[in-house]
């Protein structure tokens, strides 16, 4: 029996896995969830991931909008008026007895007016795009942030240097307490094959096969990966970097320089199947992804359950979540800084650590502590 309804709200929903895993998730601990996503029309053709999705046995409600509907991309305010709109012609909000949004602007936005005009209370996550796109450059929207903020039940953070990054805004840098009190750190989950088929990290005598997997675009910097390596060939002859994923902005440049120097790079294509994807993973010996943000980064966990150090970036990601040492951050604007990484794992790859136990990052863990935050603030709010 379901102790409680929940409607959940992300943009995100058909692009990323995150969000069915944990909603898949919440509903194995007894919560009823529907999801509530927008999209422009067309768009779902190019990267709809919901067919990898499985056990999806909860309501969606998507609102596709027409992509010559200008206003929704270009007017933030027209288009949460516009989602909030469709939705209440589509659900009857009244049954839900929380609003979790996946995001403080885009879906945050929405569960304040649910909140307002409902009375419905909601929690709020805050991710990489919300602090480092509209919280840099909104700032139109800066003050709606704040209320977003003050008036959700719990603000939850994906890591806890998010919340530091935050509160160096200068809205907030002065008067942060009251947000303090009601943030909740939860990282996101790993699917529990990789937990399930965690490997031990292996002793290495000259590690030098370096994999990256992810998109090619700006924010990952791939390209900066890309001449780092190469700084380091003279000194390291036999260093390789094989590349899983693609698309996006940067994908023919380094299709080029996998062309150009396919001694020192390789390219696989996308691969989905865990098993290979994790076969991949084993035959190297360190994972490199120096974005320039990450909210969290689920691949940098996915290596490390495989016994592979990391390369990750400062303040971003999963620095400082771990209190062993994983790997190196590094300053993703400099190539330098990214090949001092790098030849810094090289050269002290046994004194790394493995992380032996992964069920903490399991999405059902993670979805159990969301239930008892959820029940917390619906006692509150009686």
């Amino acid at each position: 029996m379901k102790i409680m309804k929940i409607l959940y709200l992300s943009d995100d929903y058909p692009f990323s896995i995150v969000h069915h895993s944990l909603c898949r998730n919440l509903i194995l601990n007894d919560i009823d969830v529907s999801a509530f996503y927008s999209l422009v029309e067309g768009k779902l053709r190019i990267c709809d991931l919901r067919s990898t999705y499985t056990d999806v046995d909860y309501p969606q409600y998507p609102y596709e909008v027409n992509r010559k509907e200008w206003l929704f991309k270009y007017d933030f305010f027209y288009k949460i008026q516009s989602k909030y709109k469709f939705l209440l012609q589509q659900v009857e909000v009244t049954q839900f007895s929380m609003v979790h949004a996946a995001t403080l602007f885009s879906e945050g936005a929405v569960a304040l007016k649910l909140w307002k005009e409902k009375g419905i209370p909601y929690i709020v996550a805050v991710r990489r795009t919300d602090i480092h796109f509209y919280f840099k450059y909104m700032f139109h929207v800066w003050n709606l942030g704040l209320e977003i903020l003050k008036n959700a039940k719990r603000v939850i953070f994906i890591t806890e240097n998010s919340f530091y990054v935050l509160t160096k805004h200068f809205l907030l840098k002065r008067d942060y307490q009251w947000l303090m009190d009601k943030m909740e750190v939860l990282p996101n989950g790993i699917d529990d094959f990789w937990i399930e088929n965690s490997y031990p990290k292996k002793e290495k005598k000259n590690p030098c096969r370096l994999l990256y997997i992810g998109k090619f675009d700006k924010n990952k910097n791939v390209l900066s990966l890309l001449e780092a390596v190469l700084s380091l060939k003279k000194e390291f002859p036999n260093l390789f970097l094989t590349l899983v994923g693609g698309g996006q902005e940067n994908h023919i440049k380094v299709i080029d320089y996998c062309n150009k120097f396919p001694n020192t790079f390789s390219y696989l294509g996308k691969i989905t199947d865990k098993k290979e994807l994790c076969s991949v993973i084993r035959k190297n010996d360190l994972f490199v992804m120096p974005s320039h943000s990450e909210t969290f980064g689920l691949v940098y966990l996915e290596a490390l359950s495989q016994g592979l150090p990391v390369l990750y970036t400062k303040g971003q990601g999963i620095d400082g979540v771990f209190t062993a040492s994983v790997g190196e951050a590094v300053n993703s604007r400099s190539v330098s800084s990214i090949g001092d990484g790098i030849k810094k794992i090289i050269q002290k790859y046994d004194s790394y650590k493995s992380i032996d136990d992964m069920s903490g990052y399991s999405w059902f863990s993670i979805a159990k502590k969301y239930k008892q935050i959820y029940l917390d603030c619906e006692s509150s709010h009686e």
